[in-house]
């Protein structure tokens, strides 16, 4: 019988897909663009003069709202109408319907909730029970974000990186990035933490990334928490520190993270800063690939030929 090698070593090899793609938040489109052409580079600092202002438009999109109330209307109050539009947008107890709850943002956004109003942009941002339209999205965001909205700042920004129903803009969304994030948006911190980790339309700054990076982490954001076990398991600007990685991993998995369970299945196939341990390293694969992920599918088909190979070899 010819010796063999240990075929599942090949765990180490899909260190090489540790990738930064997974770090952009996926709740809003916010699939990046690399490109750096009109971007302006302008590093003004924040004020009203940044304060989104509401279009004609915006306030006919919002004056079209229904006024006629029933008498049970009248008794529910507006937070009532959110929490059911909510409901409607998750299929929480109820049938998905994004007609339903565009109906019930409305009601609620009639009776002056901000948040419903940028629901109801966020429908059009995403094209959820009617047609995507960036520009229309915007209003409602702007109408949204001069009512207090931290999350309608932060959609403005997505917009602006983005380039969705206005000129891409890397500088003019990390103002309004800033201005959610000075009102604790979480999302918001994160995608500051983004564009200083990969140098998007600012100087690349891995201390600035991780700070942000940090403040949303604190906030249980799980993209957040993956990143900066990435940041440590990469050595990227830092000490490499497997250990800081598996306890970020650790947390963002907890939080249903799927790629932090893939990197936590390489580190212990792979034994970095663990003992290696094939059947905890199949487990977290297993259980990311459970949960979406491509990379951890990818690298469990790999070894199932793997084995193949080395069962056939050990027959020969």
């Amino acid at each position: 019988m010819k010796k063999t090698i240990d075929y599942k070593t090949f765990l180490a090899f899909a260190i090489i897909f540790i990738t930064l793609s997974s770090c952009v938040n996926k709740n809003i489109e916010t699939t990046t663009n690399e490109t750096n052409t009109n971007i302006n580079t302008n590093n003004d600092t924040i004020s009203e003069n940044n304060i989104p202002t509401t279009s004609e438009s915006a306030n006919k999109a919002l004056e079209s709202i229904t006024n006629e109330q029933s008498v049970s209307d009248e008794k529910t109050s507006s937070e009532e109408y959110f929490n059911l539009a909510e409901k409607y947008v998750k299929g929480d107890g109820v049938k998905q319907d994004y007609q339903l709850a565009k109906e019930n943002y409305e009601k609620s956004a009639n009776m002056g909730n901000a948040e419903a109003i940028e629901r109801i942009g966020m429908l059009y941002h995403m094209g959820l029970g009617v047609n995507k339209d960036y520009r229309l999205a915007k209003e409602y965001y702007d109408k949204a974000a001069i009512l207090g909205s931290s999350d309608a700042y932060y959609e403005l920004g997505v917009l602006y990186e983005n380039g969705q129903g206005v000129d891409q803009n890397i500088q003019e969304a990390k103002k309004y990035y800033e201005i959610a994030a000075g009102m604790e948006n979480n999302l918001a911190l994160h995608n500051l933490g983004y564009l200083y980790l990969i140098g998007k339309g600012v100087n690349r700054d891995i201390n600035k990334a991780i700070e942000y990076l940090n403040q949303a982490a604190i906030k249980e954001n799980p993209i957040s928490l993956y990143c900066l076990g990435l940041i440590y398991d990469r050595g990227d600007g830092v000490a490499q520190n497997y250990q800081l990685a598996k306890d970020y991993y650790e947390k963002a998995a907890a939080l249903g993270n799927a790629e932090s369970m893939c990197n936590l299945g390489i580190m212990y196939g792979a034994g970095n800063g663990v003992n290696k341990d094939f059947n905890i390293a199949k487990k977290y694969l297993n259980d990311a690939a459970t949960n979406g992920s491509a990379r951890a599918q990818e690298i469990l088909t790999q070894l199932a030929l793997a084995d193949m190979m080395e069962a056939n070899n050990q027959g020969k």
